[in-house]
């Protein structure tokens, strides 16, 4: 639902107010589950005050809806249509609640300020005890539900979340009020049922985007002299601090960066730029490049269609979707009021035009900077104020950024999660190397083949040949429709019946690339980690 105006009355030679123009930044008010205040699902409720005694106008409302300003029940004037209802109250501070079915469903203090109309926006919460525990809906269909990730939310900004592939690892950019001091922290988490722990800082920088094996980082690296730079470090294992950080200069000089995004696949990276206080510079850029360990190519610019003089702000905060056929952003400021949008083009050669506000079934309208979905949970994660009922303010200055995230989202509302099933087809053959590294150990490099046997919906059957045709292992797994490729491998060899061997394996797959990233114990326990980089048969 889009936010309502609020307008201040205008006035008739008469002296009498007539209507009403300007706007004012909507109060939140937030609905109660088990007694308790909280806010999750955009429930669409809204409210606007008139003065002098003040007019309450409450659209949406439940048919059989009381409502209460200071404790006492006042009288509801139901408007045509039956689905909204009026109330007059006095300007100042009250507290309204409404209640349906004899239970309190909404609650809160309003300041009504006189001469003004303010909207003030619903939303629902889970109780306290259901955000703590973080327990997995068991329903069939369940419900999004918004989560503050407290066990993360330190004094301070907390903003810019991302996700590893398999939901076990985050990595985000903590701040003080101000937005100085910034580091890029990380923490896991070994179940998706329970709350991350183990957080620590990686690397100094801020708006952190990852490799899908985790070990290179692309960041923005605010410096004297050189603001909102861009940035890119590595590192050995994930359990290590980021070093070797070395500035990418394939988007040019003199501009500023903000909202990289790494592909699914690490070959290609997309941030927004522009030159230094004049937003209406900017631009939209990719840089890719050949393999995981490949220098950046220089920058190119992406076809987005998107007027930010009419829409009052640029796009920021891009994530796009493995197929680079669709993407989430945000659109902030006074037009957008920080809603979540999702863009799409018809080919990978066509611009970007089409998009539409995401919105989700059960939940509504989708508030907040930086969304990013995982699949691993169906989560998407946010950065929104300290209260969420504020996120859809037309400016966030003075809010202090949390992370949340909204669980149990329905796949079918992100475009970049319903993809063709032409990934991965039966029949293709996939040429290409695998690095082994026994720990401790040698690493060794092998020629391998990957030929899909069958593909039945979301699983395949594939061979894996390797070690020059002497180990052949048959597999089956599981490709989404984003891209996520899994399968975990046990048995023997094909053609001998000897050695097995257990482990996961995880990776992203696009038209004609395939990385994964393994490990595994052998047949004479040792453990193993290993990367597939693959490429379909051009002759195919």
């Amino acid at each position: 639902m889009q936010p309502r105006t609020t307008r201040k009355p205008s006035q008739t030679k008469s002296g009498k107010r007539k209507s009403s123009h300007g706007r004012k930044k909507p109060p939140i008010i937030a609905i109660t589950a088990g007694g308790l205040f909280a806010a999750l699902i955009l429930f669409g409720i809204m409210f606007s005050l008139r003065t002098k005694n003040g007019m309450l106008v409450i659209e949406n409302l439940p048919a059989d809806a009381q409502v209460m300003v200071d404790q006492e029940n006042v009288r509801l004037r139901w408007n045509d249509g039956k689905d909204s209802a009026t109330v007059r109250i006095k300007p100042g501070t009250r507290q309204v609640e409404v209640l349906s079915g004899g239970a309190k469903i909404a609650g809160d203090t309003v300041t009504i300020e006189s001469g003004t109309e303010t909207s003030i926006t619903v939303i629902p919460r889970t109780s306290k005890d259901e955000v703590e525990n973080r327990q997995l809906l068991t329903s069939d269909n369940p419900t999004p539900r918004l989560f503050p990730l407290d066990e993360l939310n330190m004094p301070g900004r907390n903003e810019a979340a991302w996700v590893s592939p398999d939901g076990g690892r985050i990595y985000w950019e903590h701040s003080d009020s101000g937005g100085g001091n910034a580091e890029i922290f990380q923490a896991e988490r070994d179940d998706l049922s329970v709350s991350f722990g183990n957080e620590r800082s990686v690397i100094t920088g801020k708006q952190p985007t990852l490799t899908p094996d985790e070990l290179q980082v692309v960041f923005v690296h605010t410096e004297p002299k050189k603001f909102k730079r861009l940035y890119m470090a590595t590192r050995s294992t994930k359990s290590d601090r980021f070093e070797n950080a070395k500035e990418l200069m394939q988007f040019g000089e003199g501009l500023m960066f903000n909202s990289p995004c790494i592909s699914a696949d690490g070959l290609a990276l997309f941030v927004n730029a522009r030159q230094q206080n004049d937003i209406r510079t900017t631009k939209y850029y990719v840089s890719r490049r050949t393999s995981i360990d490949a220098a950046w190519m220089p920058a190119r610019p992406v076809d987005i269609r998107w007027n930010a003089q009419q829409q009052d702000a640029p796009l920021t905060w891009i994530s796009m979707a493995p197929d680079e056929m669709s993407f989430l952003a945000t659109h902030e400021m006074g037009v957008g009021r920080y809603r979540v949008l999702q863009f799409s083009r018809t080919s990978k050669t066509a611009p970007f035009e089409s998009y539409e506000y995401l919105t989700l079934p059960g939940f509504g309208n989708v508030y907040g900077r930086s969304p990013r979905y995982s699949l691993a949970r169906n989560e998407l994660f946010l950065t929104a104020p300290e209260s969420y009922a504020q996120a859809n303010s037309a400016a966030w200055k003075g809010f202090v950024p949390k992370l949340w995230a909204i669980r149990d989202v329905d796949r079918s509302s992100i475009a970049q999660a319903e993809q063709s099933l032409t990934l991965l087809p039966a029949g293709s053959e996939w040429h290409g190397t695998v690095k082994r590294n026994w720990r401790p150990g040698p690493t060794t490099k092998d020629d391998v083949i990957f030929t899909v046997e069958s593909r039945n919906g979301d699983q395949f059957v594939a061979l894996i040949n390797t070690d020059h045709g002497t180990q052949i292992r048959r597999v089956t797994g599981t490709v989404e429709g984003t891209g996520s490729l899994s399968w975990e491998s046990s048995g023997s060899n094909v053609l001998t019946g000897s050695g097995g061997m257990s482990g996961s394996h995880h990776g992203h797959v696009k038209d004609d690339y395939i990385r994964v990233e393994s490990n595994w114990v052998n047949s004479k326990k040792q453990k193993v980690d290993a990367v597939y980089e693959l490429r379909r048969n051009p002759e195919q």
